[in-house]
């Protein structure tokens, strides 16, 4: 069986080569070049000077990055491209290429089949024939690009994409996933994917068998004090479960001890019986603490249909916290401790995100937590604002002006700052 070659360079001449191949609109992708820079810059960092392994490594991290949507469309075909390409060009085995791309040859053979037959449909018998594996351990694993020209198939007629692939034009630097992607590759995936995958190459058995020594040495070692630990524990366990008790007499009132009769008449003895007794009852009754009144109060949210009654609202908001310094167990339960909550619907969430954001700076709006404001995350965008009061109305109101929205008030267990209102825009994307 012939040897399987590990490591096959890709320079930037290929890396160039791969990009003309792919037939790839430069001006549709980077949204008519305004994106042009950071997108070769992406390119050099996926293909130039590194090894086909780890080229594929870097794809397969990104297509698990993207998961789902247009994005992981495009990288799985890149991803095929570069597969073709590499069987076309890079006189690379079947055999091998799976092994450099860690994709089943199955999954290689179909890949390849489909794509030959789009281009040279009527030779589709003899390009299937040629790709029929009986079994994994036959002949055909060895295959090279160069068996297809005994079907008249040359490396000049093919070109990775037809001329209706809608991959070549696809507005990638476009979709909020670029960004994260864009600063990973030139990261991450440059720099640590490099280093793990050439030390996995490079690492002789010696190594790996001293390091797996290593980690087993260490749960062993863990597993041992764990055992030891259980072990004493259960000891004190059982000791406890097995403690003898002994009388104890700490609790007697000595203000009742024995006294001598013959120091005592009849009558007072009596009577400093009654006065001894009475002494202890009225102690312990005394000394019993007598419960806190508890109250419970639940917390109410109430729709605000229009933003003209929120001026009345923040007055008895204000009223209450007068009140509240004044006494009284409602209102120091309560306080100050309204807050406002603004969902809103919106196609463009980022661009209603902007215009809020334009509000904010001009009434002053400070955030409410430690998170940046106008935070994206999946489903839409939200903010946390604490909003001077004199200028709540006036906000609200110019929020409501962007898009369409629901107003709602309720309170929470911790007061706002003094002469702040504490507002909670959620941007819901449509």
């Amino acid at each position: 069986m012939e040897e399987i070659r590990a490591n096959i360079h890709i320079d930037s001449t290929a890396s160039n080569n791969f990009f003309e191949w792919t037939c790839i609109n430069l001006q549709s992708v980077t949204w008519q070049g305004h994106f042009q820079d950071d997108f070769l810059e992406f390119w050099r960092a996926l293909f130039e000077n590194a090894e086909i392994p780890i080229i594929f490594k870097r794809l397969e991290i990104l297509i698990s990055h993207t998961k789902i949507g247009p994005l992981y469309t495009w990288f799985v075909w890149l991803r095929s491209k570069f597969l073709i390409f590499c069987f076309v060009y890079k006189d690379l085995t079947l055999l091998e290429l799976s092994h450099l791309s860690k994709i089943p040859m199955a999954t290689i053979v179909f890949d390849l089949r489909l794509f030959l037959i789009r281009i040279f449909s009527a030779k589709e018998d003899q390009i299937t024939e040629l790709l029929h594996f009986p079994h994994i351990a036959s002949d055909k694993a060895h295959l090279r690009f160069c068996d297809f020209s005994q079907l008249g198939i040359q490396a000049e007629q093919i070109w990775a994409v037809l001329a209706d692939d809608p991959m070549t034009s696809l507005e990638i630097t476009l979709y909020p996933e670029w960004e994260t992607i864009f600063k990973s590759i030139k990261t991450k995936t440059k720099k640590e994917l490099d280093q793990d995958v050439r030390k996995n190459f490079s690492e002789s058995f010696f190594v790996k068998y001293l390091i797996h020594l290593i980690i087993l040495s260490i749960v062993g070692s863990l597993l041992i004090f764990l055992l030891q630990y259980l072990s004493k524990y259960n000891e004190m366990v059982l000791a406890e479960q097995f403690e003898v008790y002994e009388p104890q007499f700490t609790w007697l009132d000595k203000g009742l001890v024995y006294k001598d009769k013959s120091n005592l008449t009849g009558a007072d003895s009596f009577k400093n019986t009654f006065d001894e007794i009475e002494q202890i009852t009225s102690r312990d009754i005394n000394d019993y603490p007598n419960p806190e009144e508890e109250r419970f109060e639940t917390e109410s949210e109430v729709v605000l249909t229009s933003w003209d009654a929120i001026p009345k609202e923040i007055e008895e908001s204000d009223a209450m916290d007068l009140k509240a310094r004044e006494g009284g167990f409602r209102d120091i339960s309560t306080g100050s401790k309204k807050i406002f909550r603004l969902m809103m619907k919106s196609v463009v969430p980022l661009e209603t995100r902007d215009e809020i954001s334009k509000l904010v700076a001009k009434y002053q709006v400070e955030k409410g937590d430690k998170h940046a404001m106008g935070t994206f995350i999946p489903g839409g965008v939200y903010f946390n604002l604490f909003v001077p009061k004199e200028y709540t109305k006036e906000f609200l109101a110019q929020v409501f002006d962007i898009g369409e929205s629901v107003l709602y008030e309720s309170k929470t267990s911790i007061p706002n700052p003094p002469g702040k209102i504490r507002v909670l825009i959620w941007i819901k994307n449509i």
